[in-house]
């Protein structure tokens, strides 16, 4: 045992005794580590689990009094003496703050063999200098042959495969996506960079989506089914940080996100999935740690849905029972696969170290990757292929494409603005009404419209030069103050622009009228470009002259017969699309001839649901026809009309509009008779003498014109 003299004055040469005497302490029993720059020593709770602990100040004292003898030299009668004295609080200060290079560098906690970066077994228990992993052994794990045989890794196979038989997997991607998950403890270490969060879900409660992110981590945990720690779902981002620091300084193995109810959107969890390391102050006191984490990322819910940044950091895996109730109905294979997990752990983990040394030896990899996870798709995908596993990241995409709430909803309004505008440049007021006619949730701040359009003009800011559906978001110039842009536009979708302009040139004043209207109440979508030809029946002249009542007559009882909606109680569970609603006629009423001109149907655009079609135009086996009357002599006129209209209809239940619609139509219109106004005999001979007054400057219809030498020129004096 250590000897050392804890009157020497010279700090450096007595704390380099005290860390010699530390190290061979440490050499009996390996409990003394370096953990991020902290000196930290390793302890067991109740469960058996190994955990480290930062030493202080107390805590060293004990320490460097177990690894040596401290003492000082004083005179006495008898000659010098040695007295027992404690080290002094300087030496153990400068140690907790400078630990030396003699205490090993600790990483992980493991509770099974592992492979190490260059893929050699560290099977031996306790500490790895390799991977710089303390390995804690809580069963005896049979050697792995050096150079497994196909008879081998069959054998493993089918047993590790055997606790996943009776999940639902919807698809191979899903299951092979639960054995990475599975492998990854094991190969933590050979990924140098980042891994995927694993996302299980499944359409209903009870299909064991849970359960089955247990079943993948519990043999490298030393855990039982249903004793896993969960973490809550990620509502406030800083607290989901401080859980991370936590999790990041115990060393956990595993990072559980149990039910996620909403959108999986955190930023926090975002940016965490391509780092390996966190940094940040520990709860509840003011020490900062910067610490590696080695944990498997896990997240579970009911038909999950994630952002766009988590979506392309995440694999998918999802299971579907097909059943109501699939936690009554439910038959596994293994009467009781929690108590087989615990009691065959060590054949579990045999067989899986097994086929991760056989599919390293004999599997290459070079099919899809995802970015940022290269390193991770590199290793998975050589051990997958090794064991002649398939499936891998094959429902990648798909996932992402139903997953990307964000993404959907630019690509809906995207699509809209390229059906409305084309590549014209357009101002953000042009544009907003595409937000509430196509029933896109853009999350918008304000309480009035101006509001809201600042608010939409800074998300347009940040898809600037994006691209979505081939269509790319281009900034132009300001013009006027006001900034515009335009959408730069892929072969197929400058194709199919040109297509809706041709089809746009056939369209009569009417349907424009009604077309912009629509647009600019912000009541429903663009005209479609898939209309047929038939249905965009036009008029060669833009105004005619009406017919008789009879001939009307004639021409709607010839349309009812003909229009597809007329049998629809026979086909009342077909849906109804654009395609078979009938045209509508708009009548306007002029004081000198009656004219009227045909326009696209108000239902068939305008309604966000054309199931609501049904409910104006059909009654009994007859069609119904909305016929809506504008009297108005100008255009600002018709445009209040129209809009009187809308804000009626919206106010209306569809039953109410009909009945209001069957008394308004079922007695032939009639126009408004305007009664002159009276005047008594002062006021009118007020207006007598404001008229003569008005008309006294006016020539005579006999007086001939001026003419051009008799004209001069108008001239205006300054200040005048």
């Amino acid at each position: 045992m250590y000897s050392i003299d804890a009157s020497i004055e010279d700090l450096d040469t007595i704390t380099c005794k005290a860390w010699k005497a530390l190290h061979e302490l440490n050499k009996r029993e390996e409990r003394l580590f370096v953990f991020e720059g902290k000196l930290c020593i390793l302890e067991k709770d109740d469960r058996n689990k190994v955990f480290p602990r930062i030493v202080g100040e107390v805590e060293m004292r004990r320490l460097l009094c177990q690894a040596a003898e401290w003492y000082v030299t004083r005179n006495s009668n008898d000659g010098p003496k040695k007295e027992k004295k404690f080290p002094k609080i300087e030496i153990i200060r400068d140690m907790i703050a400078h630990p030396s290079e003699l205490i090993p560098r600790l990483k992980r906690i493991v509770f099974a063999p592992i492979f190490d970066k260059d893929g050699l077994l560290c099977d031996k228990p306790g500490y790895n200098k390799s991977a710089n992993v303390y390995y804690h052994e809580v069963q005896k794990i049979e050697p792995i042959s050096e150079y497994p045989t196909v008879e081998e890794a069959k054998k493993a196979r089918e047993f590790v495969l055997r606790p996943f038989a009776d999940f639902p997997f919807v698809d191979a991607a899903s299951r092979t996506h639960a054995l990475c998950g599975l492998f990854l403890p094991y190969v933590r270490n050979m990924i140098n960079g980042p891994t995927p969060l694993h996302v299980i879900d499944a359409p209903s409660v009870g299909t064991g989506k849970t359960f089955l992110g247990e079943i993948m981590t519990c043999s490298s945990l030393n855990s039982k089914p249903g004793s896993t720690e969960v973490v809550k779902e990620p509502f406030d981002d800083d607290e989901f940080k401080k859980q991370l620091i936590t999790y990041a300084k115990d060393m956990r193995q595993v990072l559980f996100i149990d039910n996620v109810l909403g959108t999986l959107r955190s930023p926090t969890l975002a940016m965490h999935l391509t780092q390996t390391c966190i940094s940040g102050r520990l709860l509840g006191s003011n020490t900062s740690i910067h610490a590696d984490f080695y944990w498997t990322w896990i997240a579970t819910g009911n038909n999950i849905r994630v952002n766009d940044d988590v979506a392309r950091r995440s694999v998918h895996i999802r299971i579907d029972a097909k059943q109501e109730d699939p936690y009554l109905e439910r038959e596994f294979s293994i009467p009781d696969l929690r108590t087989w997990i615990v009691e065959n752990r060590q054949e579990f983990i045999y067989a899986i170290l097994t086929l991760i040394r056989f599919g390293l030896q004999h599997g290459s990899y070079s099919g899809k990757k995802i970015g940022m996870f290269e390193a991770w798709s590199d290793v998975m995908g050589t051990i997958l292929n090794g064991i002649n596993v398939k499936g891998f990241l094959d429902n990648f995409k798909e996932f992402a494409a139903r997953s990307n709430e964000e993404k959907d909803m630019w690509t809906a309004f995207v699509e809209a603005w390229r059906i409305t505008h084309g590549k014209s440049e357009v101002s953000v007021a042009q544009i907003f009404p595409l937000i509430a006619g196509n029933d896109i949730p853009f999350k918008l701040h304000g309480i009035n419209d101006l509001a809201q359009k600042k608010s939409f003009a800074i998300l347009l800011e940040k898809k600037k030069d994006a691209v979505f559906n081939g269509c790319r978001i281009v900034k132009c110039n300001k013009s006027r103050g006001y900034q515009f842009w335009k959408l730069e536009l892929d072969e197929e979708n400058t194709k199919k622009v040109e297509e809706h302009q041709a089809k746009e040139k056939k369209l009569t004043q009417g349907q424009r009228f009604m077309r912009d209207m629509q647009m600019e109440c912000g009541l429903a979508r663009p005209i479609k470009d898939s209309i047929p030809e038939q249905q965009c029946e036009t008029v060669t002249n833009a105004i005619q002259p009406a017919k008789s009542n009879e001939e009307q007559d004639d021409a709607s009882s010839q349309k009812i017969e003909s229009d597809p909606l007329t049998n629809l109680e026979q086909n009342s569970h077909e849906e109804i699309s654009s395609t078979n609603v009938p045209q509508n006629i708009v009548e306007k009423i002029d004081d000198n001839n009656d004219k009227a001109f045909k326009v696209d149907d108000l239902w068939a655009y305008f309604s966000n649901e054309y199931h609501a079609v049904r409910d104006y135009f059909v009654e009994g086996d007859e069609a119904t026809y909305t016929v809506l009357v504008l009297s108005g002599d100008s255009l600002e006129e018709i445009k209040r009309e129209v809009r009187a209209f809308f804000d009626e209809v919206r106010q209306r239940s569809p039953e109410s509009h009909i009945e209001t619609v069957q008394e308004q139509h079922s007695a032939p219109v009639k126009k408004e008779v305007i009664p002159e106004p009276t005047f008594t005999e002062e006021e009118q001979k007020k207006k007598d003498e404001e008229i003569e007054w008005l008309l006294a400057g006016i020539p005579d219809e006999d007086t001939p014109p001026l003419t051009e030498e008799d004209e001069e020129p108008e001239v205006i004096l300054a200040g005048s």
